[in-house]
């Protein structure tokens, strides 16, 4: 460190003698780099070419400087053609190993072969990127029969499948490759569009198209391969959070963030990608580190202008100081997120941050409040397709029910957002919410009904492979089926190991 204290011509002495016996690349010359880049040009047109095949010292990093400044200067030749070629010496930059990229050289060559095929195309970097930032912000979909949801995903996958079928690549028209990225674009849509109500079908629809995604053809121009894999990566993550596979989630947002790192301009999805991480650490019991890092996150949401990511982190830290009992300071986060005029834009995070406020309200016991705002949230999901949120609210209004001592009504309350989170695949919260009616039932001395309701969790405790909640459930059982009668305290014990597992 002290000698970069010092007058960068004090030290030439002792850098030349430090260098005499060593070789320094010192570049090719103007007029050999851009014969060479003509060369590889050629080569890259007639697919002649493969980014194994060089080796990128310095003087393969001027050649692809001069190919990309031959390029930019190309005049005469059919838009069509320039674009294409350019998304070519694009695929094959991307493709090359550049270690010691100090000066981000690779991703200005990439940038300004996207700018100079873009504009071929009539379209810009700039405008690409809002129309993602709008697609993967924008999850508010139009009304629809969620009834036929599962079907409404089949139908539209192969339908889409179909029509990336028959876009068969000639090799030589740029439209193929563009139509391809439209139809991915279109599959993505839908993806996002039943994500939340149907999280099963959606996980399994994305992996079987990321599993294929440019196996055969190209997915898309320029950095679209990167970014479709990124968006359906994040989608089986979301996905796999709701469906409570919480490590495989964090696994699959690990993977996005690598996807996404390598498009032109990451910083949106890498906003989503932090608040969903966010989400993570609260389902993994981590509250006070979320609070930590979520200060962190709502700052980058809020300088970026991501403002539903800025909504929903918000949502979760209340959630968090929820979780740590901190009722009064969470109560004014939630009533402040309620007050921001732009939540009703967003009517799904509407819906949710209404459930969450009052699920809060009936544990501070102010149930007439809890009441009215339930009331709220019900009319705002009867307007917009928040399956997940509608069950919520079905057992926000049970467990205020269950906790007054309406123990009937509570037990209804409970079989009605069982149901409906059954029909979204969501077994976590399924096997949970059994066992909580079982507790209820058995308040009402209807026991075989408890055992029964015990027996249609055992399934789920099995396949998540949660072996101590597993033989507690059994003994449970055969005990309660022994003496025909079950144990309060046995049971309220399985809900709580269920309880931390959802959690953890």
């Amino acid at each position: 460190m002290k000698a970069f204290a010092r007058e960068p011509i004090e030290i030439i002495p002792e850098w030349l003698a430090a260098t005499r016996d060593v070789e320094i690349a010192t570049g090719l010359s103007r007029e050999e780099a851009l014969i060479r880049a003509n060369q590889l040009r050629q080569l890259i047109r007639e697919g002649r070419v493969s980014p194994k095949d060089v080796e990128l010292d310095e003087e393969a990093k001027d050649v692809l400087h001069a190919a990309v400044k031959l390029l930019a200067e190309t005049n005469g030749e059919p838009s069509e053609a320039v674009a294409r070629e350019a998304d070519a010496i694009y695929q094959f930059i991307r493709r090359t190993g550049w270690s010691e990229d100090y000066l981000g050289e690779k991703r200005q060559l990439l940038a300004e072969c996207a700018r100079i095929g873009l504009r071929l195309l009539g379209k810009s970097a700039e405008l690409v990127n809002d129309e993602r930032h709008h697609a993967m912000s924008d999850r508010e979909p139009p009304p629809l029969d969620l009834a036929d949801a599962r079907d409404s995903i089949a139908a539209e996958m192969v339908r889409a499948r179909l029509e990336l079928a028959a876009l068969t690549s000639d090799g030589c028209k740029i439209e193929t490759a563009a139509m391809r990225g439209r139809a991915i674009d279109r599959i993505c849509a839908v993806l996002r569009r039943f994500a939340n109500a149907r999280p099963s079908a959606v996980n399994s629809q994305c992996r079987v198209l990321l599993a294929t995604l440019g196996q055969t053809e190209p997915a898309g121009l320029f950095d679209e391969a990167d970014y479709f894999a990124g968006e359906l990566a994040f989608l089986i993550s979301v996905t796999d959070r709701l469906l409570g596979h919480r490590e495989a989630a964090a696994a699959w947002l690990g993977r996005a963030e690598q996807s996404f790192s390598r498009t032109l301009s990451p910083q949106m999805a890498l906003a989503q990608v932090a608040c969903e991480r966010l989400a993570l650490e609260h389902d993994a019991k981590r509250f006070e580190h979320a609070l930590t890092v979520g200060i962190a996150v709502t700052s980058l949401c809020e300088r970026l202008g991501a403002r539903r990511e800025w909504l929903r982190c918000e949502l979760v830290l209340a959630a968090c100081l929820i979780q740590l009992g901190r009722y009064e300071q969470a109560r004014v986060r939630l009533e402040n997120l309620h007050r921001q005029p732009d939540l009703k834009n967003h009517p799904t995070l509407h819906a949710a941050a209404l459930v969450k406020l009052a699920n809060l309200l009936a544990m501070m016991d102010c149930y007439s409040d809890a009441e009215r705002v339930q009331e709220e949230a019900a009319a705002l999901l009867a307007r917009v397709d928040a399956p997940m949120f509608r069950a919520d609210l079905k057992v926000v209004i049970a467990e205020g029910f269950r906790d007054r001592g309406r123990w009937e009504e509570a037990a209804a309350a409970y079989q009605v957002g069982i149901e409906d989170y059954l029909k979204m695949g969501m077994s976590g919260p399924v096997a949970y919410n059994r066992v909580v009616l079982a507790e209820v039932l058995l308040a009402l001395g209807r026991n075989r009904e408890a055992e029964k309701e015990i027996k249609r969790a055992l399934p789920t405790i099995e396949q998540e492979s949660m072996i101590h909640e597993g033989i507690a459930a059994i003994t449970l059982l055969k005990e309660s089926m022994r003496r025909r009668k079950m144990d309060p305290d046995a049971l309220r014990e399985l809900r709580e190991r269920l309880q931390s597992k959802r959690l953890e």
